[in-house]
């Protein structure tokens, strides 16, 4: 059992690297896009470094352009989960579509070929430009605090209180499909480089 998981695994890995050609304007896009997203960190408004003063405020703002949280502090709880669902929904299906494939490839047999160009489109955008923002997504529901009454609420969004009723369930899934997303990303992103 554990040979042909492996070699379902691998053959995924390489299904998705065959005849797999990104042109070089998507490419640089993508890396425009993963270059803003990981410069929001060092330049982020309320870390204090040295190098925050006016240029870096500039910088700050613009790469706030590039992460999810931007535009999520701007919407109620209901808008939130709603995208926090769809993210998750996007994820299962591509772990479903993943565990799909591999059934096939440990069988050598492929009705269609929707699933594997679905899987090749959508995991390398998993392990790139899709990275940061969903695993944001899903780890903005623990953006909590301790407020005056002793209780903990949510930073952007007030009214829910954090560690009580549905919110558990909310965290469990949230914790459960980051775990999902991060194995995936990792095996993904570990198939485009060889070992020397």
């Amino acid at each position: 059992a554990q040979s042909r998981f492996r070699s379902a695994t691998y053959g995924i890995i390489f299904l998705l690297l065959k005849d797999a050609h990104v042109s070089l304007s998507h490419a640089v896009v993508g890396l425009f896009i993963e270059l803003c997203q990981f410069l929001y960190f060092p330049f982020y408004n309320t870390a204090h470094f040295p190098w925050n003063s006016t240029i870096a405020d500039v910088l700050a703002q613009f790469t706030r352009f590039f992460q999810i949280s931007t535009y999520l502090e701007y919407t109620d709880w209901t808008t939130f989960l709603s995208f926090f669902y769809i993210g998750l929904a996007l994820v299962s299906l591509v772990v479903t579509d993943a565990l799909y494939v591999a059934y096939g490839f440990s069988r050598n047999k492929f009705n269609r070929i929707w699933p594997l160009r679905l899987l090749r489109a959508v995991c390398a955008q998993f392990a790139t430009a899709l990275f940061i923002p969903l695993l944001e997504l899903f780890a903005f529901v623990f953006h909590c605090h301790k407020t005056e009454d002793g209780n903990f609420h949510h930073a952007f969004f007030h009214d829910v209180t954090c560690w009580q009723g549905l919110y558990l369930f909310h965290a469990t899934m949230a914790i459960i499909v980051m775990v999902c997303f991060v194995i995936l990303a990792i095996v993904v992103a570990g198939g485009y480089y060889e070992q020397s």
